[in-house]
């Protein structure tokens, strides 16, 4: 019996605990993770790290932040990104606001009964099977990591959804939103995230050294490189938008300042004000040296704000970064490029996600049948 009730009390690992924080602080200076725990492996081998006082003392922390915190490191050091990272702290914190236990007493029937009221709570079904996976990643880690014997999500069922399905952009709805472009600039971000397909996350972390003409080589999901393609319009955006900077950023898409000073004036002002947001008579503050941040990449909201504005202007509703990614591949397919290449494109491991991306008419079919079936 002591042994089930010593599995039900969390107590923190002193030694698994150093191991991942000095794993964490090694990957900062470019040593490979799984290199920096066999190494730390091989030093603590004759070492017993006890936590300070520990007969004297209980633990009393918070024992669901505590897993947590145990959890967000061993995923970060196998590359998960601070996105993901973030995505699975909200969603099992979330849960445990409502299912008031600890982590490691937590059955199959509350998690259920959680779901349940997600549900209840007007929750989308794809919101809470997204929630639901978070839970079994947790929970998968922690039966592997011994911190409970049983995992509660193998009773748990996943929840059956209609992916949503957004329609791709018309090709007249995207010459009128080039039509509103005005800058160089604004010209490059919209005409790359057409031609290559790129997330939005994506697309921001570009650096001048990834770019090779027409190739540019994107960090994606699970940290893994790929290589996407320019065409004619976006390599002659970009090519035209570097030539007008003259700052010395190493991103292709550099941030604005955010702090007052005297070269700023007005539009360190404005930009510090309001987030980050540029307004009209100052769109064109890249060319300006000063104006330029000279350490970081303009971030996702600013994109998403930049391609709205654009979208508002030119009557098209609906406008956003990803919806570009979802016409560059619907587009790709209706012009003849086979389901795999545009799966490698979008970087998808699996042909299910890329056809949720697609946008097919009857048009399309009635082409297609013409084409192929004659």
């Amino acid at each position: 019996m002591k042994e089930e009730s010593d599995m039900d009390e969390y107590r923190p690992d002193p030694a698994k605990d150093f191991v991942d924080n000095m794993t964490l602080l090694l990957m900062k200076y470019g040593v490979d993770a799984a290199e920096a725990r066999a190494e730390l492996a091989f030093q603590l081998r004759n070492i017993e790290l006890v936590p300070k006082c520990t007969d004297l003392i209980p633990y009393e922390g918070d024992v669901n932040e505590a897993l947590v915190k145990r959890f967000i490191i061993s995923k970060k050091i196998k590359g998960c990104t601070d996105r993901t990272l973030k995505k699975y702290y909200g969603d099992i914190m979330r849960a445990c606001g409502v299912i008031r236990k600890p982590l490691t007493q937590v059955t199959s029937e509350d998690i259920q009964l959680y779901i349940a009221y997600c549900m209840r709570n007007g929750n989308a079904k794809q919101t809470i099977d997204g929630r639901r996976l978070s839970l079994s990643t947790f929970y998968t880690w922690a039966t592997r990591e011994g911190v409970v014997k049983e995992n509660p999500m193998n009773r748990v069922d996943k929840i059956k959804f209609n992916p949503r399905r957004e329609e791709a952009f018309k090709v007249e709805e995207v010459e009128k939103m080039r039509a509103e472009l005005k800058t160089w600039r604004e010209k490059a971000i919209f005409e790359t995230l057409l031609s290559t397909g790129c997330r939005v996350t994506e697309l921001v972390n570009i650096m001048l050294d990834d770019i090779n003409g027409e190739e540019i080589n994107v960090l994606g999901k699970g940290e893994k490189y790929r290589t996407v393609y320019l065409n004619a319009k976006a390599e002659l955006a970009i090519e035209r938008y570097l030539n007008e900077r003259k700052d010395a950023n190493p991103y292709l898409f550099p941030a604005c300042k955010r702090t007052d000073g005297e070269a700023l004036g007005l539009v360190g002002q404005y930009v510090r004000r309001h987030k980050g947001y540029i307004r009209e008579d100052m769109v064109n503050w890249y060319q300006d040296a000063d104006l330029v941040d000279p350490h970081l990449q303009m971030d996702i909201g600013s994109v998403r704000q930049l391609v709205s504005r654009v979208g508002q202007k030119a009557g098209v509703d609906n406008v956003h970064p990803h919806r570009f990614r979802r016409t560059c591949a619907t587009l790709a397919l209706q012009k003849g490029m086979p389901l795999e290449l545009v799966s490698k494109m979008l970087g998808h491991n699996q042909l299910d996600t890329t056809k949720i991306y697609l946008t097919l008419n009857e048009e399309d079919l009635r082409y297609a049948h013409k084409k192929y079936v004659t």
